[in-house]
């Protein structure tokens, strides 16, 4: 089992905003293992969000994973009423989807880093959630023309048919054109060391340990990182 010692994107955004440049190869990163998933094993996640998205490490670049695949599942015939409200498509309400929702889930925790998400109220239902997504980022798209709001915005259509597969969206020019190191401006105070440290002195703050599976591979538990 490897364990991430930075916590997930929601722990790191905390000590540190993660900014955009990083987002864009957390997407990456997200859109290639969801394109694995989807086109070689036909496994859909179900279940993504920040809380399931661990950061190994901050410098010289982010790296993150996927985990919790409680929910996932080997089918194309989709029906189960499972997720988080806040990040599933509306399709997953109505009792028959596909893996596009993955998609949208991985679109919508881009968006809550980059631009920030609207306000979410229990009172509102899931169609009503996502077509306020789906306004939000029409009007970013409108007010300046982002490679990445105009990437997001095909990526959460409301229709499921209109949106393109992990796979095309790897072909996009935001996602293509990522430099080989993007650099990270991280004070000293913000390595993998100390995120480690503090992890064991507040627990709380940080949550349960993150842990995934690593097949074939075994970590070296004599250094913090």
């Amino acid at each position: 089992m490897e364990f991430m010692p930075l916590g997930n994107l929601s722990d790191l955004d905390k000590i540190q905003k993660i900014s955009p440049q990083e987002m864009r190869l957390v997407l990456r990163q997200a859109i290639q293992a969801l394109a694995y998933l989807h086109e070689q094993k036909n496994i859909t996640h179900r279940d993504i969000k920040p809380e399931n998205i661990p950061v190994r490490s901050r410098t010289p670049e982010i790296y993150i994973k996927l985990l919790d695949f409680g929910l996932s599942t080997q089918s194309n015939l989709l029906k189960t009423y499972c997720g988080t409200s806040h990040y599933a498509a509306a399709e997953i309400f109505t009792g028959s989807y596909t893996n596009s929702v993955d998609v949208w889930a991985i679109g919508i925790v881009c968006y809550q880093f980059i631009k920030g998400l609207p306000k979410h109220s229990k009172k509102l239902k899931a169609k009503d959630w996502s077509e306020k997504i789906r306004r939000t980022v029409e009007r970013a798209d409108r007010q300046r023309n982002y490679p990445v709001i105009r990437l997001l915005k095909s990526m959460l259509e409301l229709n499921a048919l209109d949106r393109p597969s992990a796979k095309s969206c790897l072909s996009h020019p935001w996602i293509q054109d990522v430099p080989l190191s993007l650099q990270s401006d991280m004070t000293p105070s913000n390595t993998c060391s100390d995120h480690w440290k503090r992890y064991q002195s507040s627990r709380r703050r940080y949550g349960t340990l993150q842990r995934i599976l690593v097949y074939g591979s075994f970590p070296d538990f004599s250094q913090p990182g």
